[in-house]
């Protein structure tokens, strides 16, 4: 039960970038690179943002050495920063398809950014993963308005389940 609901939402998470990806790479570069009041800056860092720390969990997740950026840097072109991150988010999914119901329950300890220590299990962190993701695409959306680009597709969880 509680892996069925994860892979809907992690498979809801990916359909949600693909439809917001798919704005980013309408409105190009400049819109992409456009300074704005946020979270981070533009749209690029909230991106990179998204990109670091999907991969900062998944190392947690693998018990593996965490890069911070991919390797030779983030890409300058923002199509490739959005297949990077669709790529990823694509992993994350299979993951958790990969995983037992009893694995999801497994607890994970792990060091913040700040070294201090915490336990949660891999469902929780897989919670974390996608609120966080419905956190920076609600940002995302802002951050396209405030460029002038206001067609998206609908990216609600409903949407996705219809």
């Amino acid at each position: 039960m509680i892996k069925e609901m994860l892979l809907s939402y992690v498979s809801y998470n990916v359909w949600a970038n693909e439809r917001l990806t798919n704005a980013i790479l309408q409105a190009g570069d400049a819109a992409a690179d456009m300074e704005q009041k946020s979270s981070f800056s533009t749209i690029r860092k909230t991106l990179q943002h998204i990109y670091t720390s999907e991969k900062v969990w998944q190392s947690r997740l693998n018990n593996d050495v965490f890069h911070e950026q991919p390797q030779g840097g983030f890409p300058e072109k923002i199509s490739e920063l959005c297949r990077l991150l669709k790529e990823n988010n694509a992993s994350i999914r299979d993951y958790v398809s990969a995983l037992t119901e009893e694995a999801l329950q497994r607890k994970i300890t792990y060091r913040n950014t700040k070294g201090v220590e915490y336990s949660n299990s891999i469902q929780e962190i897989i919670m974390h993963l996608v609120n966080h993701e419905s956190y920076h695409r609600g940002q995302l959306v802002t951050m396209m308005r405030g460029a002038g680009h206001t067609a998206f597709e609908q990216m609600d969880y409903i949407a996705y389940l219809r």
